[in-house]
């Protein structure tokens, strides 16, 4: 199954494509974001396609991205601390944008100034709270802004620092849309 966020591998081509949101859904068609690892005026370069699903040689989830990490022999601190964190807590976790794009491709993505985009799975509301509050102590130790989401439910992921915000609704980020639920519903889940 293709989520946001994977990696898609296609054919003749050396930079992988982006699933992004769909929003407009063809049969055999995903429609893709291309980061090139240039800058032009401080912008990323981006594009948007899409490819035939007979186009795609693989599928690299971001949970994949993290397996090949160490085997890469690249050195980003902040995410050895959190992969040790996310190993004491029990929480599954998975990497995507520009340090996935680095951590796959070898080219020069990650950044001094980049984020580092985060995805785990919904687990105890105790377990992400220790995981959030350790977030903000990262962030502030490494100057370095930390966005992590949370997969629910069909797909569907929410950011964590809205989880913890307060408010009385949430904004759910799905496959081809998005949609505001109560955060009650979710804590409860």
């Amino acid at each position: 199954m293709i989520r946001r966020h994977d990696l898609l591998i296609i054919k003749n081509k050396i930079i992988p494509g982006i699933v992004k949101r769909q929003e407009k859904i063809e049969p055999g068609y995903i429609e893709i974001g291309i980061s090139y690892p240039i800058k032009i005026d401080n912008q990323r370069v981006r594009e948007v396609s899409r490819v035939t699903l007979e186009e795609i040689e693989k599928i690299v989830t971001p949970y994949d991205i993290l397996g090949l990490y160490h085997k890469k022999k690249i050195e980003v601190k902040v995410l050895d601390e959190l992969i040790v964190l996310s190993e004491e807590i029990q929480i599954k976790m998975g990497v995507f944008g520009s340090l996935a794009l680095m951590i796959y491709t070898g080219l020069s993505y990650f950044v001094e100034d980049s984020d580092i985009d985060i995805i785990i799975k919904k687990t105890s509301n105790a377990i992400l709270d220790k995981f959030y509050k350790k977030i903000l102590e990262l962030e502030d130790r490494y100057n370095r802004k930390i966005d992590v989401e949370v997969e629910i439910e069909d797909g569907y992921a929410l950011k964590l620092k809205e989880y913890f915000k307060g408010q009385k609704t949430i904004l759910l980020k799905g496959f081809s849309d998005a949609k505001l639920v109560e955060l009650g519903r979710i804590k409860n889940e």
